[in-house]
């Protein structure tokens, strides 16, 4: 079957940017953002303190000693979905990649989104240390990390 086409009148009524639901984050390139990013990462991903952040090296903001991990104890099930669109440029924060998030680069190439690192924790307790000789398929697939670069020398 051939795919419907919008009519002028259906595409004008749509908003451009869209108006993106509160789950959605665009989030600038750093020489255009304002604030601490890391932060925002860390609210973003705690789900507003609804889980627990453990921040590491929190005296040194903008670093790569900046940042915490997440005791997504009960997120496995959450029907919450986030989606947090990096622009083309420079992100320079570690961004935690929870369960039912995603985490996409803006640009054209991966090389034009360039973000310092990346994590997903799996099987990582309260106490911070991980169980276990390694996390199970389960605790990956619900997470997804595209069209990015992370910055030169960090491991992810």
């Amino acid at each position: 079957a051939a795919a419907e086409k919008l009519s002028k009148e259906q595409t004008d009524k749509e908003q451009n940017p869209p108006n993106w639901p509160s789950s959605v984050h665009v989030i600038e390139a750093d020489d255009q953002f304002v604030g601490d990013k890391q932060a925002l990462f860390d609210r973003i991903f705690s789900d507003d303190g609804k889980y627990t952040v453990h921040p590491w090296g929190a005296e040194f903001p903008n670093t790569d000693r900046y940042g915490g991990y997440f005791n997504e104890t009960g997120r496995d099930f959450d029907a919450k979905r986030v989606a947090v669109l990096l622009k083309p440029g420079v992100h320079r924060a570690k961004f935690n990649v929870g369960f039912y998030n995603s985490l996409v680069g803006l640009g054209r190439e991966p090389g034009a989104v360039e973000l310092d690192a990346f994590e997903v924790l799996n099987g990582v307790g309260a106490d911070g240390v991980q169980h276990g000789a390694g996390p199970g398929a389960l605790d990956n697939f619900w997470r997804s990390v595209e069209n990015l670069t992370t910055a030169p020398g960090r491991n992810i």
